[in-house]
């Protein structure tokens, strides 16, 4: 493949990275057509079912690497010279404790804001409700596109040696801050999204989270606002502020047309 960087030509942040995640990884230089990632993530996408490895785009961006360290040594110190040793064995840590009930830690968080309705005086079930419209099909990755370049950012597709997509967060632990949530609280939706729905991460940026599915999560829209009201209390930044007269209802039809699963946190 044409698009294939020798190791020895990346840059700096990616030989960091793929010296973190402690496995195997294809860089990507910016681009204007993502068609090359496309084909390339399928592939290992399928390839990762034999071989027992899920695969996952990762941006290179300070904050992302950044966030991953902070999560995964809690002393690091700004150095991006790290110990593997320890990253290894903080990872493993992170992999033998036990994983909260994920639907007691969505119940949480949806309970978290409908307390903070009722502190700043807004109707939660009107915030929940809406029509049904406005939604759109996306089956396509979004979250790495550069937007005032029109390119991809330079990026890494790792393989994460996991065939368990939920243990995907103890290698990039990238959350934690602001309304993100934390690495456990990542483990334990996605492995409930997992079994539900097959859907696995794919594409992790310094604010940004991709799922992948095989088809969409539901038939109609009307069956998808359970589940729409679930994303947005994980990631409510997604709904209230994306475009103009984008709802929860909105978020529901899309997820009945989708196979790509879109979270932002401000």
């Amino acid at each position: 493949m044409t698009n294939i960087i020798e190791e020895k030509d990346w840059p700096e942040m990616a030989q960091t990275l793929q010296n973190f995640l402690a496995c195997p990884c294809q860089y990507f230089a910016p681009m204007r057509d993502d068609e090359p990632i496309w084909q390339a993530y399928q592939a290992a996408r399928e390839r990762g079912r034999k071989e027992g490895f899920t695969p996952v785009l990762l941006t290179l961006e300070e904050n992302l690497l950044e966030s991953c360290l902070y999560n995964t040594l809690p002393d690091y110190n700004d150095c991006p010279n790290f110990d593997p040793a320890a990253v290894t064995a903080a990872r493993q840590k992170i992999l033998a404790a036990p994983l909260p009930e994920s639907t007691e830690v969505l119940q949480e968080m949806q309970a978290d804001w409908q307390g903070c309705a009722e502190e700043d005086g807004w109707d939660w079930e009107e915030a929940i409700g809406g029509d049904l419209t406005g939604g759109e099909d996306n089956d396509r990755f979004i979250g790495y596109w550069n937007y005032h370049t029109r390119d991809t950012q330079p990026m890494l597709l790792a393989e994460i040696p996991t065939a368990n997509p939920w243990e995907v967060f103890a290698w990039v632990p990238f959350g934690g801050w602001n309304d993100c949530p934390d690495t456990e609280q990542h483990m334990a939706a996605a492995k409930r999204w997992f079994e539900l729905y097959d859907a696995a991460p794919a594409v992790i940026t310094m604010d940004t989270l991709e799922y992948i599915l095989p088809k969409p999560a539901a038939a109609t829209a009307e069956e998808a606002r359970p589940l729409a009201v679930e994303l947005y209390c994980f990631a409510p930044d997604t709904v209230d502020q994306a475009a103009e007269g984008f709802t929860v209802g909105s978020l529901a039809e899309t997820l009945s047309l989708s196979t790509v699963w879109y979270f932002w946190w401000d």
